[in-house]
């Protein structure tokens, strides 16, 4: 689900969809540093990618459009060679307490 907000509503984003947040039942807000704590999972292997390092998003809509997670070794990032996974937030398939699950081609 993508955020955007206009001058009279805030609207959410869904593969086309747009719908009112205020008239969303659970109206949950997350903060950057929530979303950065949980373990980025791809779903057709199973495999955990890391951690988001960074969003892109929209300056004029405030929705986001892709999540970054960054490749290569954890411990000695500054020396990594592998490239960033870029996610478009289109293959994010669900955002659970402690995973986000991702649907992507590795």
């Amino acid at each position: 689900m993508l955020f955007g907000v206009s001058r009279y509503t805030v609207k959410a984003y869904n593969n086309d969809e747009e719908y009112d947040c205020r008239n969303c039942e659970k109206g949950r807000k997350m903060l950057l540093s929530e979303l950065k704590c949980k373990d980025v999972i791809n779903i057709r292997d199973c495999k955990k990618l890391g951690h988001i390092g960074d969003i892109e998003f929209d300056e004029c809509s405030g929705c986001i459009c892709k999540i970054i997670v960054p490749g290569g070794n954890k411990i000695m990032n500054f020396l990594r060679c592998d490239p960033d996974i870029v996610i478009p937030y289109k293959d994010i398939r669900q955002i659970g307490p402690d995973i986000i699950l991702v649907d992507i081609h590795c």
